[in-house]
């Protein structure tokens, strides 16, 4: 068994807890669709999801506090340990302390049903709303930040979305709750959070790469940004100076006869030459005979 602290182990423990929280996201879908059968005259358009937790509706609304219980406390440890499979981004980490609070808001949920008498009997009202404002801020923050990691970035539609459509069914449940589609309101806010777990722990459970610590580039040290980043950086080999031409400088006696002469040198060459032969008899060179 791989260490956790190796490459292997992060990429196991990473696709582990994929794989484990869609089947926590999957049993309460399996446990709302169980005690909804079981529960005579419940409707899915005009009946709150939170009635399948009130004894007084629900001959099995201990099954159904059970289980959001466990979406809650396991939701919880299993977002943070999918966490490196995403980029470290200020988005991206707003947008998993949103799904923290959401699975926090789940787990009290369950805790206090719909007949708790704490608060003046407002407490399940209360983690209800922190719950669905938190999935609905959630999905936004992820979606925006999906868009500069390039393992996710196909999900940004589909992340997008699903926030907008929560964000909506938000504004109808809250103006018509008591109407004959409250139900269908409050299913419109739960499915698409559900849904996008179960999608994203598939996708982590079958590609272990997505969970590989980020990689400096070679031959130059790894910022701090980069060190941050979850995306592993593409590696290039160290480059070399490219050797320089080396330019020969005439020495002074080149100069001094140079000047003498009345010609030019060209550096860069083993010989000097005169820019033009001097006229016979002219000073300064002997005269040819």
């Amino acid at each position: 068994m791989p260490h956790p602290r190796t490459e292997a182990g992060l990429r196991a423990r990473t696709t582990g807890a994929g794989g484990a929280l869609a089947l926590v996201a999957l049993q309460f879908v399996a446990a709302l669709a169980v005690v909804q059968w079981a529960s005579p005259g419940y409707s899915d358009l005009s009946t709150a999801i939170s009635d399948l937790g009130n004894p007084l509706h629900s001959p099995w609304a201990a099954v159904f506090n059970d289980s959001i219980r466990l979406l809650g406390a396991a939701g919880l440890v299993l977002t943070y340990l999918i966490r490196p499979a995403f980029a470290w981004t200020a988005r991206v980490s707003a947008g998993f302390a949103f799904l923290y609070l959401t699975a926090v808001g789940a787990f009290l949920v369950g805790t206090f049903p719909e007949n708790s008498p704490y608060l003046a009997g407002h407490i399940h009202a209360i983690v209800s709303a922190l719950t669905f404002a938190g999935a609905t801020l959630a999905l936004l923050l992820l979606g925006a930040g999906m868009q500069r990691d390039v393992r996710w970035r196909g999900w940004v539609g589909l992340t997008l979305g699903l926030g907008l459509l929560t964000l909506a069914a938000t504004v109808l449940f809250a103006l018509g709750s008591s109407s004959n589609l409250a139900g269908l309101f409050e299913r419109l806010l739960v499915a698409p959070i559900l849904l996008w777990l179960v999608l994203v722990g598939i996708r982590i459970a079958r590609h272990p790469g997505l969970a590989e610590r980020p990689r400096p580039v070679l031959g130059r040290p790894a910022s701090r940004s980069t060190r941050r980043r979850g995306v592993p950086e593409r590696t290039e080999p160290a480059r070399t100076p490219s050797p320089r031409r080396r330019i020969r400088r005439p020495s002074a006696t080149m100069r001094s006869w140079s000047n003498a002469s009345g010609g030019s040198l060209r550096t860069g060459h083993h010989s000097a030459e005169p820019a033009s032969s001097p006229a016979r008899g002219e000073p300064g060179r002997p005269a040819m005979r």
